[in-house]
């Protein structure tokens, strides 16, 4: 008999390729701990197919997609897809993606399921799996009244001691932008009403030091940098660079260093101090080539080691902190919108989506160093009156160091008579103080 496979891709993110390779190799199902979709009741272990996928866990309404393959590695040409367990009512479903060794399964209600793989000369596979339903963990944890669906009126930003900054407008856009320092729980701990100027963007570094972007006739007016008690640090500002355009778009290197996507040399990062003054001595000698048209960006993240990524609405690519571009690190496979991005220190890039995949408004999806995804998360609960609600309209994205995130999202358009919560604050798992 030969073995059935569903390849993970949890796991240790800093692992070699080498690894990744014996992975494959050995043709045995992966856990190491954190897969849900392998743990439980055993795989099913016999057949004539190795079956493959590319989600490491699963909760009710996400997905992997499983190809079949024969023993010799060659693709086998499937006649008859079927799920041949699941528990009673599941809603599971498995889906044609337009290949006869492929499918997708769309999981149910958790428990114990199995794909069954029947091809032309009636070799038969099967693989077993577990469906659990987490989304216990992912919570409401705060909730704001009043608020208009303007990208502007919600931004978030993380620090490595735990902060998250969030930048908030109440009551419509004619209302004042106001800016506070909550804990992880969502409490605010510092807070400054009645803004003179709107925040367009905003980021962190690891001492709780933010940079907000503002739309301004230059980019010494547009940059600001605010201390931990969000008060503004005088003495920085940003370089004048008279008629060239950037996008009020800002990321921070945890070692305090900011990047502003500019229109320099075909689109680049321009790379600023902690006084605002061009980190290479000049501004030409602070660029970091984008990687992608500089009209299209529409967000920024750092990771621990320094390294970029720049995303637009359709793609994202990884910039080193060499300038290399890797330009094929990640592009959504289905039908979606990028809305934000950010990153753990483990390597983990989180991606907000606005998408219709499998009739989803909204999604947000993790990401490992190779660019692969390896979960998607489409609903949250707060057991009540949030119970099972999906994600529909994100509009802003922070994550913490060891990768608890928050997530503004819009969710007014779910029921527009029910005016107590026009954004959600959630989070996986939630962590309080």
């Amino acid at each position: 008999m030969r073995s059935i496979e569903h390849l993970s891709q949890r796991g240790a993110l800093r692992a070699t390729a080498a690894c990744f390779l014996a992975l494959v190799a050995s043709c045995h199902s992966h856990d190491d701990g954190n897969n849900i979709a392998n743990s439980g009741p055993p795989a099913g272990s016999s057949g004539d197919f190795l079956f493959s996928g590319d989600n490491g866990s699963l909760q009710r309404g996400e997905f992997f997609d499983c190809v079949a393959r024969l023993n010799n590695g060659n693709l086998a040409n499937i006649d008859t897809w079927s799920i041949v367990a699941a528990p009673a009512s599941s809603g599971a479903s498995l889906t044609s993606l337009g290949a006869a060794d492929s499918v997708r399964f769309v999981a149910g209600i958790p428990g114990f399921y199995a794909i069954q793989a029947v091809d032309v000369n009636n070799l038969v596979g099967t693989y077993g799996f577990s469906v659990e339903n987490d989304l216990a963990s992912l919570m409401v944890v705060d909730v704001i009244p009043g608020t208009d669906s303007s990208p502007v009126a919600a931004s978030l930003a993380t620090s490595g001691n735990a902060d998250l900054f969030i930048a908030e407008r109440i009551g419509g856009p004619s209302a004042p932008q106001v800016i506070a320092r909550a804990n992880r729980a969502g409490d605010r701990v510092a807070f400054v009403g009645d803004l003179p100027y709107k925040i367009q963007d905003m980021a962190a570094d690891d001492l709780g030091n933010v940079t907000v972007i503002r739309t301004e006739s230059s980019l010494t007016a547009a940059l600001v940098r605010l201390d931990r008690d969000l008060n503004e640090v005088a003495t920085f500002s940003a370089p004048d660079l008279g008629t060239t355009a950037w996008r009020d778009i800002v990321a921070m290197t945890r070692s305090g260093e900011t990047l502003v996507p500019v229109d320099l040399e075909g689109g680049s990062l321009l790379r600023l101090d902690a006084v605002g003054a061009p980190a290479g001595g000049t501004p030409e000698q602070s660029l970091i080539a984008l990687g992608v048209p500089f009209a299209d960006v529409i967000d920024v993240a750092t990771d621990i080691d320094g390294a970029a990524y720049v995303a637009t609405d359709t793609r994202i690519v990884r910039v080193g902190t060499d300038g290399a571009v890797d330009s094929l690190y990640w592009q959504p496979q289905d039908q979606t919108a990028i809305r934000g991005i950010a990153t753990d220190e483990d390597g983990v890039v989180y991606v907000a989506l606005q998408d219709a995949d499998g009739g989803q408004c909204g999604s947000v999806r993790k990401l490992d160093w190779r660019g692969t995804q390896f979960r998607r998360i489409i609903e949250f609960s707060d057991g009540s009156e949030f119970a099972a609600r999906k994600i529909l309209s994100p509009v802003a994205l922070g994550v913490f160091p060891d990768g608890a995130w928050r997530l503004y999202d819009d969710i007014v358009t779910l029921n527009p008579s029910f005016q107590k919560a026009a954004w959600i604050l959630a989070s996986e798992p939630l962590i309080t103080e």
